[in-house]
């Protein structure tokens, strides 16, 4: 797959990360800005939310 996408998928790190510019490190990046934004979105239980989808910028 790294040739066809010539980007890197990464090797895991001693601390359990991937650098920054390789599929892997993409991939979990953008999990954590969807998990903060999962967290804040629950932050205000109990509030009405409006309904729809959760949009960010890629």
């Amino acid at each position: 797959m790294e040739l066809l996408t010539r980007i890197v998928f990464g090797e895991r790190r001693l601390d359990g990360t991937y650098p920054s510019d390789s599929v892997f490190g993409r991939a979990a990046q953008r999990l954590e800005e969807m998990a903060q934004a999962v967290a804040e979105w629950s932050e205000g239980e109990g509030e009405e939310k409006p309904s729809g989808h959760i949009i960010t910028e890629p």
